[in-house]
């Protein structure tokens, strides 16, 4: 386990990023409860031509990243292919600020950029919505089976999550990544309940706990596995529906 290599960039090259979020709020601003945005198409735009010289998207994260840029050269970035029902959000402060939104909310473009001899990782892009919403958040391994996320207790990828409107019909699914975490984007306002399986299927689920609002505690019922019936309203988040899930039985051998 020594074969390894290293890669440096090229000679007097930097990179460009670097993030989108929806803009819960609207100020611009990247607060510490508002989510990334997956899947957002990033156009790199060479500002001497006009021209696109890379197209990226969006990671899990919300990440973008262009890399192998001259220094001194002059760049800006373009933002499409957003979410149904969602648009810009105020572009507040400077192109250096880190936290801040910097694409125009018209056109989904930065301003310029001339790049020095340093990584220039501060073009981000919020967005929000006014008639759907964001629901989600978290699937992990309940280990002392409390219902409450504890530090040390592991997150549960590949688990299938499914969104059902008031009339059980599915209308939304997403699987839980690395991070254990899901989300669902354009929900329409109304009632709703979520739905996990494919989980291991040693597993059964935690005990519920007694605030549905909390983010740290399991909300679905273990009789059926489906969270309580929740209302989303229009430009609203609920990042609070986690589910928790313990071995059966508690204790094993192995």
């Amino acid at each position: 386990m020594s074969v390894d290599a290293g890669i440096v960039p090229p000679a007097s090259t930097v990179c460009l990023g670097d993030y989108v979020w929806f803009d819960l709020n609207n100020n611009g601003v990247q607060d510490g409860n508002e989510p990334q945005v997956p899947g957002v198409t990033v156009k790199l735009y060479d500002n001497n031509t006009n021209t696109v010289l890379q197209v990226t998207t969006t990671n899990r994260q919300g990440k973008y990243l262009f890399c192998g840029l001259s220094n001194g050269n002059t760049y800006s970035v373009g933002f499409e292919n957003l979410p149904a029902g969602y648009e810009f959000t105020v572009s507040n402060g400077a192109l250096s600020v880190s936290d801040n939104s910097d694409a125009n909310p018209t056109t989904g473009r930065t301003t310029t950029v001339t790049l020095g001899s340093t990584d220039d990782l501060t073009l981000d892009a919020g967005i929000y919505s006014t008639t759907t919403a964001v629901v989600g958040n978290y699937v992990w391994y309940d280990e002392d089976a409390d219902g409450i996320q504890d530090p040390t207790e592991a997150p549960i990828p590949g688990v299938l999550v499914t969104l059902y409107d008031n009339t059980n019909t599915p209308v939304s699914s997403a699987v839980t990544d690395a991070n254990g975490g899901y989300l669902f984007t354009n929900v329409t306002p109304g009632n709703y309940v979520i739905g996990f399986s494919g989980y291991p299927g040693s597993f059964v689920p935690t005990s519920k706990g007694s605030n549905a609002s909390a983010d740290d505690d399991s909300n679905i019922d273990p009789n059926t596995g489906l969270t309580d019936v929740f209302t989303v309203t229009p430009g609203s988040s609920n990042l609070t529906l986690d589910a928790g899930y313990k071995a059966n039985p508690v204790a094993g051998l192995g």
